[in-house]
């Protein structure tokens, strides 16, 4: 079994990017059940910056709710990297609850509108496994050019195959 991750280098013109603002990826997924009750919920934004404990003054600031009480759950947000920010509880989560992770702006907007991102339940367990170390077998290049500019694909094939939204890698060009 494995997977492929697909790594993009650009050179972009600076008129050319048009980002779309909001979060395209997130785990535990939405709906999910029986999730640890230590979990550290990840997720992807594009296109905004989140506020964290190293940058507080970011635009958006997540928020961990507990759905059941109706109320947050005090948390530490912190940028791991590549548009992922870890959303660590700061205490086992309840068991049997449901939770969700929303966006809020930092500063008012206009209908003071929360982005809501996804929800899972707990169940009862703690996950006291490691995750397995990804191991990258073959990479592949291809390179083309569009209306954006110059493009530089790198697939990268890895085994075992795992979320890609936990997947970080740091690419070097010498």
């Amino acid at each position: 079994m494995f997977s492929a991750s697909l790594l993009v280098l650009a050179s972009l013109p600076a008129h050319a990017l048009s980002v779309a603002v909001g979060f395209d990826d997130a785990r535990p997924l939405e709906g999910e059940v029986d999730v640890p009750v230590n979990v550290s919920p990840v997720v992807r934004a594009s296109g905004l910056t989140v506020a964290t404990e190293a940058a507080p003054d970011g635009e958006m600031v997540l928020q961990l709710v507990d759905v059941d009480a109706d109320v947050p759950v005090a948390v530490t947000v912190s940028a791991i990297g590549a548009g992922l920010y870890r959303v660590e509880p700061e205490a086992e989560l309840a068991e049997a609850t449901e939770y969700a992770i929303w966006a809020a702006f930092s500063e008012p907007q206009e209908n003071d509108e929360l982005m809501f991102i996804t929800a899972f339940a707990t169940g009862d367990s703690l996950d006291l496994d490691r995750p397995t170390i990804p191991l990258p077998f073959a990479v592949t290049q291809s390179s083309h050019t569009d209306e954006w500019g110059d493009w530089d694909l790198f697939i990268v094939e890895q085994v075992p195959a795992v979320d890609p939204v936990g997947v970080l890698y740091e690419v070097v060009v010498e």
